[in-house]
Formats: C-alpha cells, sequence, structure tokens
C-alpha cells in the first residue's frame, strides 16, 4: 500500500517507537504535575529535548 496523507500523520520510524514505548505503556503521566508518573513524563521530555538541541548543534 501507499500512503499518500503523511501531511496528517505519518508512520513511526522503529527505533522512534521503541524509546517512546514507555511513555505509552508505563510513564504516561501529566509532565506539568507532581504525583510520579508526572515526573517520570517530565524528565523523559527532558532527555528528549536535551537529545534534539544535542542533535542540532
Amino acid at each position: 500500500m501507499i500512503y499518500m496523507d503523511h501531511s496528517a500523520t505519518a508512520p513511526v520510524r522503529k527505533e522512534v517507537f521503541e524509546v517512546m514505548e514507555p511513555y505509552f505503556t508505563k510513564s504516561f503521566g501529566n509532565a506539568s504535575t507532581f504525583y510520579s508518573l508526572g515526573r517520570e513524563a517530565k524528565a523523559g521530555m527532558e532527555e528528549a529535548r536535551e537529545n534534539v538541541a544535542n542533535w542540532c548543534k
């Protein structure tokens, strides 16, 4: 099948899914809250920001 609507959504690369899977299944809390799931999600967001910033250098 050829998918022609990537402006609405796109397939997720295997490498990305593997990194994100824990946040889909275990650490899915609101990153703006103080409870443990939220803190885990926030830590993951901060790590992702650092990774992207380092990649952009």
